[in-house]
């Protein structure tokens, strides 16, 4: 939120864009509303391991998932912390409320909201984590497809990192279909580089590779194609169907 007291600290941009308050608290209305009864996940804990530093987070979360998730992040305290235990900042996460762009004046459905002086922040419309099971020295990661699943397993120690806009999908244009097939397209193979003085051969394929590939697969072949005949507004209409059906359009 842009306020004069923090606006010059504040690198605005394409990332941080300014709100005014009375849009700021429309939301922070709208999703508080959204949460009222229903069954939430509170977990008070800390940031920073001194003491001079350290400061109480009290996060609310629509999912049970977060919650765990914040949980494993923070430092958490103990019983005797607990009794005392004061909120420097508040973190409303409610990925199930999405924002309506023309009338919150967001970007998307998604916003990332911070009110620095009330040190109150509310995130609405997204969530960053997939499932997440830990199984002895075996991390599984399960992430939702608009067609499935896909599912990863590492080994720990690892570290898994996800951007905010990991589930917005992303269609191709027809003016960028054509403008691609129009670029060239140079294929250039180990062959080709391999005496280059710049190419360690260590580093290449395999062998330079950190990642092990545990399994290779072949996606199952897709149905034969439909051929729709006609020019009447039924075939369109039946056209439109099929793409909005396919997420398309």
């Amino acid at each position: 939120m842009d306020t004069p007291a923090v606006h010059d600290d504040i690198a605005w941009g394409k990332v941080n864009r300014p709100m005014d308050k009375a849009r700021f608290d429309a939301i922070y209305a709208k999703v508080t509303a959204y949460l009222q009864n229903k069954d939430v996940f509170i977990f008070d804990g800390f940031a920073g391991a001194d003491p001079k530093y350290t400061k109480g987070f009290r996060i609310v979360n629509e999912l049970a998932s977060q919650n765990l998730f914040i949980h494993q992040l923070l430092r958490r305290p103990t019983a005797d912390q607990l009794k005392d235990f004061h909120e420097d900042y508040t973190i409303i996460a409610a990925p199930g409320f999405k924002c309506i762009p023309e009338i919150d004046g967001t970007r998307s459905e998604a916003a990332i909201l911070v009110d620095y002086e009330a040190h109150l922040v509310v995130i609405c419309g997204t969530q960053y984590a997939g499932e997440i099971k830990k199984d002895g020295n075996t991390l599984t990661v399960k992430r939702m497809l608009e067609d499935g699943y896909m599912t990863v397993k590492v080994k720990t120690p690892c570290m898994i990192t996800c951007i905010k806009e990991l589930n917005q999908p992303r269609y191709l244009s027809v003016g960028g279909a054509f403008e691609a097939y129009s670029k060239p397209l140079v294929t250039m193979t180990y062959e080709t580089l391999k005496d280059h003085p710049l190419i360690d051969k260590s580093t290449i394929g395999l062998a330079g590779s950190p990642t092990n590939i545990l399994t290779s697969f072949t996606p199952p072949q897709k149905g034969a194609g439909m051929m729709l005949e006609g020019a009447g507004k039924e075939t369109t209409d039946k056209l439109a169907g099929i793409l909005a059906a396919k997420h398309i359009i």
